[in-house]
């Protein structure tokens, strides 16, 4: 058995940026991203924590906000070098109490098995799975569009949730425009997704596993 690593915590600040970034790089789900954008984003919202070794050196990072009924976890990261020592889920734990927060909601690639293995250790459960394909990067509108999709009215969503900007939330709380044709029907969100039907070459979000996309895995954790 590892030994646990002993460690630390304090908020991310400016002057960790490179530190906290390397870390970052090697994240799957933020691969896709900007990460120096996403860097300052979560700066200034939030709760960005940093676990700090015994040398002062960072080894571990993890953002969360409040996220509708739930406290969203992402860009959970840990060194390399120091991985299965216990830096993450100490990372975790602290962080789920700091935000006092009821309940926690994850996403992470299924190719990431650290992020994956650490979710499940924590009790957090599996409440849906989406696949994300690279493609062409057009806003739903201009997709809808060129596949004749309509704006419809009073439409039905499938599933129990939908991504937006790369951020997990239950579909009842969706309230911006839907695009369809009765079998396909994609929601405004950045990037595109389909609740239902698909079409290929455009990078999006869908409920259907398409030839070369990843699959995402939403986890949550209900605390009394």
């Amino acid at each position: 058995m590892l030994s646990r690593v002993k460690v630390s915590f304090a908020r991310v600040t400016a002057d960790d940026r490179e530190a906290v970034l390397s870390i970052l790089r090697g994240a799957p789900e933020l691969s896709h991203v900007d990460i120096n954008a996403t860097f300052d984003r979560w700066l200034r919202e939030g709760y960005f924590i940093k676990a700090v070794d015994s040398d002062n050196r960072i080894v571990g990072v993890l953002h969360a906000r409040q996220l509708e009924d739930a406290v969203w976890m992402e860009g959970i990261g840990v060194s390399s070098d120091i991985r299965r020592k216990g830096v993450g889920r100490q990372l975790a734990a602290y962080v789920m109490e700091l935000t006092g927060g009821k309940v926690f909601r994850v996403m992470a690639s299924e190719r990431n098995v650290p992020s994956n293995a650490l979710a499940l250790s924590l009790g957090f459960k599996e409440v849906d799975r989406v696949y994300f394909s690279e493609g062409a990067r057009v806003t739903a509108p201009e997709l809808a569009r060129r596949l004749g999709l309509d704006e419809a009215k009073d439409v039905s969503l499938e599933g129990p949730g939908y991504v937006d900007s790369w951020t997990w939330r239950p579909i009842e709380y969706y309230r911006g425009r839907v695009f369809s044709n009765g079998q396909v029907k994609v929601l405004d969100t950045d990037p595109p997704f389909f609740v239902a039907g698909d079409a290929d070459g455009y990078m999006r979000f869908s409920r259907q596993r398409a030839a070369y996309s990843e699959a995402f895995i939403v986890y949550e954790l209900r605390r009394a």
